[in-house]
């Protein structure tokens, strides 16, 4: 049976993990930057997850927007 996960990061939530990763890290990027929608899910997800893996990790807030000020709050005080 395939479990279904709801993740907002680029780089997976457990038990899934794309491929990302794998990618930056054969290529030899050491750097992520991350923009768009949304800050307060997908984008901030994905840049605290960089961060977490030892990527240095720009999250460009210019760049982005969220869906609500609340979760943009919550994204906020989580970064």
């Amino acid at each position: 049976m395939v479990q279904r996960v709801d993740s907002y990061s680029g780089f997976g939530t457990p038990p899934e993990k794309t491929t990302l990763e794998d990618i930056l890290r054969e290529k030899g990027v050491t750097t992520i930057y991350c923009v768009g929608l949304a800050y307060d899910y997908c984008v901030g997800s994905t840049a605290y997850d960089g961060a977490k893996l030892g990527f240095k990790t720009y999250l460009l807030t210019d760049a982005t927007k969220s869906v609500a000020q609340e979760s943009h709050e919550t994204m906020d005080k989580k970064l």
